[in-house]
This record gives structure tokens, C-alpha cells and sequence, in this order.
């Protein structure tokens, strides 16, 4: 199976070499990677986005951007990661 050279197949690689780490440690079964695609998120510029999922279903515009940024959000590695990108996100929101 060919895997992706992108953020998110190393990221999905990075929980199997940890677990087989300890695995290999430990004496257990090591387990072998599998790929799992989850879709493709593109930001288009200021407040746009589109999102590709489930093999070739899309959506684009702004609700796009703001779940891409959720995805992010859920992504990153602390709370308090999560805390400071969410706040200069909404802090750098423009009053109409």
C-alpha cells in the first residue's frame, strides 16, 4: 500500500513507531501501520477553504475554513497549545 508523503500520514505513522517502541520493549506483538486517508483540508485565502473527504466528496467556503481550523485545533499536541492558537485566531477576528 502506497502511503501519502503528507503531515497526515506521518502523523497517523508517528502512534504505530511509538506503540511498537513499546511493544518491542515490552515483549508485545508489534502492529503494523495502516493507513487510514481522512480527507484534505486547502485553505483559499482570508476566511475560505475546501475540503475533500471520503475519496472525492468537496466542499468550499467559509464554514469550511472554520472546520478546518477546528481540525487544527483538535491536532495540536496540549491544551494549552490548543488554547493560544485558538485565542490569536478570535483575536485577530476583524468587527465588521
Amino acid at each position: 500500500v502506497l502511503v501519502p508523503t503528507t503531515a497526515q500520514a506521518a502523523y497517523q505513522q508517528a502512534q504505530y513507531c511509538a506503540w511498537n517502541i513499546w511493544a518491542r520493549i515490552h515483549g508485545q506483538p508489534l502492529t503494523p501501520f495502516v493507513y487510514l486517508p481522512l480527507g484534505e483540508f486547502i485553505s483559499l485565502g482570508i476566511g475560505d477553504a475546501t475540503m475533500t473527504t471520503l475519496g472525492n466528496i468537496s466542499f468550499h467556503g467559509s464554514a469550511v475554513n472554520w472546520l478546518r481550523r477546528g481540525a487544527y485545533l483538535l491536532r495540536m499536541p496540549t491544551l494549552k497549545h490548543q488554547l493560544q492558537v485558538g485565542w490569536d485566531w478570535l483575536s485577530s477576528l476583524k468587527p465588521n
